[in-house]
């Protein structure tokens, strides 16, 4: 199973704002889900949208949805510590 992961138009602006060492780790930690998928930790809704939030081990809060039936993950989100 191969999972495509991808930034919405929000999570590429937020992933924009951070020094390039940061981006590489979110986009490491986000290659890591291609293969097993996203993790499940830290769920909330959202006007009516199921959300994820995982925290890498640098404090960075990464924000996405999730589609089982398509195996897609989108980012919508990118914060600070």
């Amino acid at each position: 199973m191969t999972w495509h992961v991808f930034l919405t138009n929000f999570g590429d602006a937020d992933l924009e704002r951070f020094t390039e060492p940061v981006r590489n780790d979110v986009a490491n930690a986000l290659l890591d889900w291609t293969e097993e998928g996203p993790p499940r930790a830290h769920h909330c809704t959202l006007a009516d949208a199921e959300l994820w939030e995982h925290h890498l081990d640098s404090g960075i809060a990464v924000v996405y949805f999730i589609d089982d039936e398509l195996e897609h993950v989108g980012v919508v989100g990118v914060r600070p510590p």
